[in-house]
């Protein structure tokens, strides 16, 4: 996700109490960004916290139609 431009810090801050929920926001922010707005950093946000293993597959779930479109539009080269 980094690669594509959006910012991430690093996973260690998931381990301080209170630096984890900026984490999760700021991957959210970078969800809606790499997903190019197709899923809100709202609910990216909401479901990880609140969900935690669930809400991060639905997001990967995202993620993997947003791959999919994406090499949908590019013409495949024979």
């Amino acid at each position: 996700m980094n690669k594509s431009g959006t910012a991430i810090p690093t996973a260690w801050l998931l381990i301080v109490p209170i630096a984890n929920i900026v984490w999760l926001w700021k991957y959210s922010v970078g969800v809606e960004t790499f997903t190019r707005k197709r899923f809100d950093r709202h609910a990216a946000f909401w479901l990880m916290l609140l969900l935690g293993a669930i809400g991060s597959a639905i997001v990967q779930n995202q993620f993997n139609k947003t791959l999919e479109a994406a090499s949908a539009e590019r013409p495949v080269a024979v």
